[in-house]
């Protein structure tokens, strides 16, 4: 107590206070407890120490530190397993969590969002943070997505989407195709690319059809693919996604990504790949066997030489193969007859290449001029064979003679319904039961209907047959009932008329139409391709295989006095082995002597079966030839032995020369065909062989799928009234089925349908079906396709008709209703759960095989690609059925089958129908939103949707109530390359009420202020590489262009601060010239194409090494907001092996120009086509015309320096409506006619466009002249002499000449409404003017004839020159056939004196380039002596009104003014006449006078 009382007055009271008060017991007992723990204390502390001592006396006084060592060892060892194992653990328990709410269906999908946050976030991620938290809410996130989407997809009915949507889609997918193919087989311009064509032939019928929308943006641009993916992406996030987690932008950022470019573009890529669907069609069918007809149709028909090549390279490979095996015995035939028909296959390519390349093909329609020696179908199969029978329908109605093909049809047709009724009317009668009373009341009306439609005297048209057999059918019919015969007798008489009047069958069988029959019944024969070694020599092959494209040279060959010139004998025969089983073979040499003299030679190989087989038919067909030809017996046993094949040898030898000889070929001339089938080069067919099994199928009603036309009216009724029903309606009271499509197409009576006012070719498909079929799914889905596929809605629709009546009845006879339910099932068990987590399944293990990104494969090399083209067309024609070709026509099936495969061999068309379908899946899914309306917005940004809305538009005029009143043709146009000059000068006015008359013109008008942009151009005085010749290291290289482009950085932060939109650098500014091809090369940076990938250089500097020239522009436009357009070298490796013009090193340099947008994105890449002399530089292998698009001001075209001269790119440009030009150039200038900123403003004028021209600075190349220019103003620079040496920004606020942006706002050409009696004035501001009162007046003293004319060279041409020697006057001077005219008049007071002259020149330039012009000058001449004129000259004092005027040959003409000291002057009136005359006016000049030119280029005369 004593001791706590003490620390109590200590600073220690308030602790021991608490000690006590935490240790009551201490109150009790105070000295044990102490006691007790003070000896403890010692205790522990002694032994302690003691084995401390002991311890460093034994392992010594460091292993202190290796115990510490070892003991944070264990710990930290065990912290690092724990955390491991922990977060292994709590990642698998995370994944059984996220399962344990999933159904079993969805697990793929986790496994799939797993494996794209690894590969395309997660590698990269890392790198920035560990932060595992953002990476858990991405797959959170995506997977409430794919939650959401899946519930979704769960509430949809899918049914329509499958059945209906899908279908439609495909369909009108189709017709858009068939309308482009129909548009590029009446194209003009045969020299472009026909792939090119076709695909923009296909999305301008889609507007056609669309009308408000058009894919081909998404489709042919990579770059707004990706921008139209990723909207998509952010919409149907926005859809699926919680607000929260939308509206986090880094969130929403990656999940876009990932969705669009990490999966939906990789996928449509591949859907869309060509090659990857000609597999995908192999694959399908690939249990079918290989067709060799098939095959060697697709050759024989094909238009693509590369697939040909591909085809007969693989065959020299196989060639090579089989001739350097080495065999013996029976093995040799095999081989031998492999390596005939390798050659064979060989033979026919090569003909087909050089038909091709000759253009040598010849319309199959111009066969009608040798029928005779065309298959003879008679009349009575024509009439009971739908395919047949359409033709000569089609024929009947042409001639006129409709009325008695129709009149024989329907009495067919009355004969089968009738017997049906009575038979059910005796049925009734013998099974007692009460049969309807107005049976024969409805068969008499029925044929009384019959003869008031086509015999009696109301009749139109009336059958003319005999009338007293009309006049008696008549008292029959009204006297007694009627009975299936009661027409017989006059249809009979009927049927003869058509039969032996020449105006009818004797006349189809001569006309086209019979031909296209044949075709379509596969009866056409066509040429063999055995031919001389030039192609040219085909001979005529009797087997109808059905090609109809025949050449009339080669049914020449046919002639029969050919086959007198035809030899063949057995030269050799084996035993071969085939699967087990043994037979001999008999080698046939075959020689024929064409009509040339030459000899074409071949051998074919036969069985005895095959003879056997020939033999039959033969003697079936041609009864008497059965005692003349004997063919050897068959032996059962020892039919292998030698000497037995060697006998049968000799006896088949001489049933083979009897068969040939020529009195029997003159007995049977009809035998040829047979005989050239047995002896062709290729497998032979049995059974009755090809010919005869073709026309076997023909004239038997049983193998024909349609049978005839008593079928197709026939329909089983269901009752004797309705049976009545469909014989007494329309046309003779024939059925509606027939009847109505007899009327619309035959008799041209009004369909019962109101028509529509959209032309149906211009509707989706499915407006076009009938009502009736709607509700029957595989109807309706056959009748679609069937209709696009083959096109049947071209065809006579009474065949179209039948075709939907057969299926009808297919179906009904395979319980439609029960395939209905079937199909429905199927759509629900594709879309069941169950199959979607198949497809994600399947979809997980193609992209991840085995857990691992699958990498992109190479793309197959172009011969491989072919093989497989060829292949897949095989496969496809040969799956074909047979029962298909006899219902709409072999030629017919082909064509729609072709049609299908070569739809899907273009990318831009495959991609259209993915995203098309990928639409209608996203409105199926989401009904509720105005998805439709979105896709009308997002497509119809194409410019080919503007374009076609301002097609539809009219410059017509309407009165207040709508109605036309006048209608007014542009004659004076300004230089509009679009348009033509009417023939004749239109004077139009037209009367109101309200001011009278009033009259119509059209003006050139400049923009409104409001549609404009700010361009800015930079003249740049260039640092240059002082030894351009000598190669420089990469580093030395760029060191140099980085100064270069130091300026540019400054220029690009001087225009950013005034404004500007778009920035345009000159030609060579960041590199230099006069390099060499190999001292160049560290200059060289490989600038990818923009059209094919999307790429920022700023924001993704390590996708490609050595860009870092492409950064720094990427970077300067993205961080001053603007559109850069500069011009630097690029490289492009080529393959020497596979480009012939590949150059030797193996690389491509081109001299271009890049384009980067606000944001640093790369938008588009342009390179130079016409070289000036730039050894360093490659010409591109084809003339590129680039385009970019802008938000500000739509779309730009590219081009460089020299191009401006000519057609490619400048012309190609503005032909494709591109009015605004970017131009660096690096131009030296040459006056008095090529002054750099004279041409740029004269292209200007002449082709109406704004031109944004970039120039270098260097005084001693005469370098300097930039500017931006419009068709109403001008900004340029032009240093003179004395100029300090240094660069110039221009800036200026720039019209929008693009019509496709400004839409409404701004109208190139306005009406301007003048009154009749108030005269024109003119003004400055525009430049389809009056005549200023200033203009010079002619004066009849100055004669142009009595000039004396002289030849000066201008440019390095031989100008004719005429002076100007009067103050006023009117001159004109010839160069050939070439005249100029030039009336004037000086205005100078000035005392000094100056000679000019007016020079014409028409010709070809050739110093420096080659181009053809037409050229009227004006030119002030150096001195006062005639040699000095053309010479160059810079000042003048003289200023002079004019106008000067030519007729040239060339609608590409164009006018400059160019005054004192490189002043432009605007001229006040251009004027180009339909006849070719162009006319240039100007007066009131600011000062002298040194050049008026008007620069006419004949591109088309270029090349002579």
């Amino acid at each position: 107590m004593g001791n706590l009382v003490n620390m109590s007055r200590s600073s220690g009271y308030r602790e021991a206070r608490d000690f006590i008060w935490l240790h009551p017991c201490l109150l009790c007992d105070t000295a044990g407890p102490l006691s007790t723990w003070r000896q403890a204390s010692l205790s522990i502390w002694g032994w302690g120490g003691l084995g401390v001592v002991l311890f460093l006396v034994t392992f010594g006084p460091f292993a202190i530190f290796y115990l510490a060592f070892y003991i944070f060892c264990f710990i930290g060892g065990g912290f690092a397993v724990t955390l491991l194992y922990g977060k292994i653990n709590s990642e698998k328990h995370l994944e059984k969590c996220e399962q344990s709410y999933l159904p079993p269906t969805q697990i793929g999908i986790l496994k799939v969002i797993q494996f794209a946050l690894r590969d395309y976030i997660q590698y990269w991620y890392y790198t920035l943070s560990e932060d595992e938290s953002f990476l858990l809410e991405i797959r959170q996130t995506l997977q409430n997505a794919l939650v959401q989407f899946s519930t979704r997809s769960k509430e949809v009915d899918w049914q329509p989407y499958f059945t209906t949507r899908l279908v439609d889609d495909f369909a009108t997918h189709l017709r858009v195709f068939r309308k482009a193919q129909d548009r590029l087989a009446d194209r003009e311009d045969k020299q472009r690319d026909i792939t090119e064509e076709l695909v923009d032939s296909f999305f301008e019928a889609e507007v056609e059809m669309e009308r408000k929308i058009c894919r081909d943006v998404v489709c042919t641009s990579y770059k707004d693919e990706e921008g139209f993916l990723r909207d998509l992406c952010e919409l149907l996030l926005y859809l699926l996604l919680p607000p929260g987690d939308f509206h986090n932008k880094n969130m929403r950022y990656f999940l876009r990504e990932v969705l669009a470019r990490g999966v939906l573009l990789p996928l449509i890529n591949q859907l869309s790949d060509p090659d990857y669907i000609n597999q995908f069609v192999i694959w399908m069918i690939r249990d079918s066997s290989c067709n060799y007809e098939a095959f060697m149709n697709i050759l024989k028909l094909t238009d693509k030489p590369a697939e040909l090549e591909a085809v007969k390279d693989k065959v020299l490979e196989e060639l090579q193969y089989l001739r350097s095996l080495d065999t013996a015995g029976d093995d040799i035939n095999v081989i031998k007859n492999q390596i005939n028909s390798l050659l064979f296959v060989k033979k026919v390519c090569e003909t087909r290449i050089q038909r091709l390349q000759s253009g040598k093909e010849v319309d199959a329609l111009k066969l009608a001029a040798n029928f005779g020696k065309l298959c003879v179908i008679p009349l009575d199969h024509i009439l009971i064979h739908n395919i047949a029978l359409q033709f000569f329908m089609d024929f009947m109605q042409a001639a006129g003679a409709q009325a008695e093909l129709f009149f024989w049809l329907t009495v067919e047709g009355y004969r089968v319904t009738a017997q049906q009724q009575l038979e059910a009317m005796q049925g009734w009668q013998k099974d007692g039961k009460k049969q309807p009373s107005a049976t024969k009341g409805l068969l008499k009306a029925a044929a009384l209907g019959v003869y008031e439609q086509y015999l009696s005297d109301k009749a139109s048209p009336r059958v003319q047959v005999d009338e007293a057999s009309v006049i008696k059918l008549g008292e029959k019919l009204q006297k007694d009932d009627p009975t299936p015969e009661i027409f017989d007798e006059i249809q009979r008489n009927v049927y003869d008329m058509m039969l032996r009047d020449e105006r009818y069958y004797p006349s189809f069988k001569q006309s086209p139409l019979y031909v296209r029959m044949l075709a379509e019944l596969d009866m056409l024969k066509e040429p063999s391709y055995r031919g001389s070694d030039d192609g040219e020599g085909e001979s005529f092959n009797g087997s109808p295989t059905g090609s109809i494209n025949l050449s009339l040279d080669d049914l020449s060959n046919a002639c029969h006095d050919e086959s007198m010139h035809l030899h063949a004998f057995i030269s050799d025969t084996g035993v071969c082995n085939d699967h087990g089983k043994t037979y001999a073979l008999y080698a046939i040499t075959v020689v024929r002597r064409n009509q040339d003299g030459t000899e074409d030679c071949w051998k074919t190989y036969r069985r005895y079966s095959d003879f056997h087989d020939f033999h039959m038919r033969i003697t079936e067909t041609f009864e008497n030839l059965a005692s003349i030809l004997k063919l050897p017996g068959k032996k059962t046993f020892n039919n292998m032995d030698r000497d037995f094949l060697e006998k049968r040898k000799k006896d088949l030898n001489a049933y083979l020369q009897l068969l040939l000889n020529p009195e029997m070929v003159k007995a049977c001339p009809t035998l040829i065909p047979y005989v050239y089938d047995f002896l062709e080069n290729k497998a032979y067919s049995k059974g009755k062989g090809e010919f005869a099994r073709k026309i076997d199928t023909f004239v038997n009603p049983l193998r024909s799928s349609m049978r005839n036309v008593s079928n197709a009216v026939k329909a089983l009724p269901d009752s004797l009234a309705e049976g009545m029903t469909k014989v007494s309606d329309n046309m003779g009271r024939m059925s509606e089925r027939l009847g109505q499509d007899i009327k619309q197409s035959i008799l041209k009576v009004p369909p019962l349908l109101p028509k529509s006012d959209i032309d149906p070719e211009h509707c989706r498909v499915s407006a076009q079906l009938d009502d009736n079929v709607d509700d029957n799914i595989p109807l309706r889905v056959m009748l679609l396709l069937m209709d696009e596929v083959f096109d049947l809605k071209e065809k006579n629709q009474w065949l179209r008709r039948n075709i939907k009546n057969l299926l009808q009845q297919l179906i009904r006879a395979t319980y439609g209703d029960t395939i209905n339910r079937k199909i429905v099932d199927h759509v629900d068990y594709l879309t069941s759960p169950e199959q979607v987590a198949d497809y994600v399944k399947k979809f997980r293990d193609s992209y991840w095989p085995n857990g691992i990104l699958a990498e992109t494969p190479p793309r197959r090399d172009k011969s491989i690609r072919m093989r497989t083209r060829v292949a897949a067309k095989t496969s496809l024609l040969g799956i074909m059925p047979d029962e298909l070709k006899h219902i709409i026509g072999a030629d017919t099936t082909r064509k729609g089958i072709l049609r299908v495969f070569d739809m899907f061999q273009h990318q831009p068309m495959n991609r259209r129908l993915v995203y098309v379908f990928l639409e209608g899946f996203l409105e199926t899914m989401f009904p509720q939103y105005k998805f439709p309306e979105l896709f009308v917005k997002l497509h119809s940004r194409s410019p080919r949707v503007h374009r076609y809305s301002q097609k539809l538009k009219s410059s017509s005029l309407k009165s207040s109530d709508g109605l036309l009143v006048a209608r007014y043709h542009k004659h004076n146009l300004y230089f509009e390359m679009a348009f033509d000059t009417p023939p004749q000068p239109e004077i139009i006015t037209f009367d109101t009420p309200f001011a009278g008359s009033f009259s119509l013109t059209l003006a050139q008008t400049e923009p409104v202020v409001d549609s404009s942009y700010v361009a800015a151009v930079y003249e740049h005085n260039l640092i240059l590489n002082p030894e351009p010749r000598v190669p420089l290291s990469r580093p030395a290289a760029l060191k140099h262009m980085q100064r270069n482009l130091d300026i540019y950085e400054e220029q690009a932060a001087r225009a950013a601060q005034q404004g500007a939109q778009i920035l345009v650098f000159p030609e060579d500014g960041i590199h230099g010239f006069n390099f060499s091809r190999s001292s160049i090369s560290g200059y060289l940076e490989t600038i990818p194409d923009p059209q094919q990938e999307s790429w920022n250089p700023c924001t993704e500097p390590g996708k490609y090494n050595n860009t870092e020239v492409l950064q720094r522009l990427s970077c300067m436009a993205r961080r001053y907001n603007l559109y850069l357009v500069a011009n630097m070298p690029d490289l492009q490796p080529c393959a020497l092996k596979t480009d012939p013009s590949c150059p030797s090193d193996g690389r491509r340099q081109f001299n271009t120009n890049v384009v980067f947008s606000s944001d640093g994105l790369l938008v588009a890449r342009y390179h130079k086509n016409n070289l000036f002399f730039e050894e360093s530089f490659d010409t591109p292998p084809q003339p590129e015309i680039i385009t970019f698009d802008t938000p500000f001001a739509g779309r730009f075209g590219l081009m460089i320096c020299f191009d401006i001269l000519f057609h490619d790119p400048t012309v190609a440009l503005v032909k494709k409506g591109v009015h605004q030009l970017i131009f660096p150039t690096a131009w030296m200038n040459l006056l008095p006619l090529l002054d750099s900123i004279q041409f740029q403003r004269a292209l200007s004028l002449g082709a109406n466009v704004t031109l944004l021209a970039a120039n270098l600075r260097h005084d001693e190349l005469k370098m300097s002249g930039s500017g931006i220019y419009t068709p109403f103003s001008a900004t340029y620079h032009h240093a003179q002499q004395g100029d300090p040496e240094e660069g110039r920004l221009l800036v200026a606020r720039v019209p929008v000449l693009d019509p496709l942006w400004v839409k409404q706002n701004v109208a190139t050409e306005e009406a301007a409404l003048t009154d009749e009696f108030t005269s024109s004035t003119s003004t400055n501001s525009g430049c389809c003017h009056k005549e200023s009162s200033s203009s010079p007046p002619k004066t009849a003293s100055s004669d142009p004839s009595s000039s004396t004319t002289f030849i000066s060279s201008m440019m390095s041409d031989p100008f004719t020159f005429v002076l100007l020697n009067e103050t006023e006057g009117d001159v004109e001077v010839c160069n050939g056939s070439f005249c100029c005219h030039l009336q004037y008049r000086r205005l100078t007071q000035s005392s000094s004196k100056e000679l000019y002259a007016l020079g014409a020149f028409a010709g070809t330039h050739t110093v420096d380039g080659r181009f053809a012009l037409q050229v009227c000058a004006l030119v002030r001449c150096e001195r006062m002596d005639v040699t000095s004129c053309g010479q160059e000259v810079e000042e003048a004092e003289t200023k002079m009104d004019f106008m000067l005027e030519g007729k040239f040959g060339t609608r590409y003409v164009y006018p400059s003014v160019l005054a004192s000291k490189y002043v432009l002057e605007q001229p006040e009136h251009l004027e180009k006449a339909a006849d070719g005359r162009v006319t240039m006016k100007h007066s009131n000049m600011s000062s002298g006078l040194v050049t008026a030119c008007l620069y006419g280029r004949m591109y088309h005369l270029d090349n002579e």
